[in-house]
């Protein structure tokens, strides 16, 4: 795809080389991102399925108080 783009962008001037090299580079980096994640797996948490849990961390899918604030109202 992206041979075809740069042999179309080389043909164009103007606009046209514009918008063709904006498809060109973008093109670029879906197949630097698609080599990149192939490149490194997802690790999975055995103690958390994907998807489910409270966002505690424990895994037992219920959500634990603790008398913590996460955000601070102190400046």
């Amino acid at each position: 795809m992206r041979t075809a783009i740069e042999r179309q962008r080389d043909a164009e001037t103007g606009f046209g080389r514009i918008l063709l090299t904006w498809r060109y580079e973008n093109a670029a980096a879906a197949e630097r991102f698609l080599a990149a994640v192939s490149e490194d797996p997802v690790s999975e948490d055995p103690n958390q399925s994907q998807g489910e849990g409270d966002g505690d961390g424990d895994g037992d899918g219920q959500s634990h108080d603790q008398g913590e604030d996460r955000i601070s109202e102190e400046p």
